[in-house]
């Protein structure tokens, strides 16, 4: 089983390719000098890439919560995510799996409110990876520990 673990964000998203529990690949993708919809395109153009590349079978993401109608960004997350479900509409037809922030944390450190460094640590005790859960490799580790979540729940 291979698992496209997306850890979406309008400026800069993480990605994981996971078979069974080894992080194959994994990386940020960060448009630089494109704004809006342009910088959303470019977003999923590149996920789409590792879709063709890696075949997976399942596309797992952080799946989000809006608290209030007037969340600043919220349009363009809700349409980044609508884009990351509508990839799943091709070939090779990868199931999609939302996951809370709060479910995969839980699941993964144990609590619903995690840190960086806590995500990094979990995930390098079970993969043997070297993240650090800073700024400069948060978000592909955050997609590392997403898809082995979705691991989990599938293996059951």
């Amino acid at each position: 089983m291979i698992i496209l673990g997306i850890d979406p964000g309008v400026r800069l998203c993480g990605w994981a390719i996971l078979r069974r529990e080894v992080a194959m690949d994994y990386g940020t993708i960060t448009p630089k000098s494109i704004h809006g919809i342009e910088r959303q395109l470019y977003i999923l153009s590149r996920l789409q890439d590792l879709i063709e590349k890696y075949h997976p079978d399942v596309l797992a993401y952080e799946e989000f919560t809006w608290r209030g109608s007037r969340v600043r960004g919220r349009s363009d997350m809700e349409r980044l995510i609508g884009g990351i479900q509508g990839l799943t509409l091709q070939p090779p037809f990868p199931t999609v799996t939302g996951l809370l922030p709060q479910k995969w944390g839980a699941q993964l450190v144990g609590y619903k409110s995690h840190t960086k460094e806590q995500v990094a640590f979990c995930v390098n005790a079970r993969l043997r990876t070297h993240f650090r859960g800073d700024l400069d490799d948060n978000h592909a580790c955050d997609a590392v520990g997403i898809a082995l979540v979705a691991y989990d729940i599938l293996r059951k």
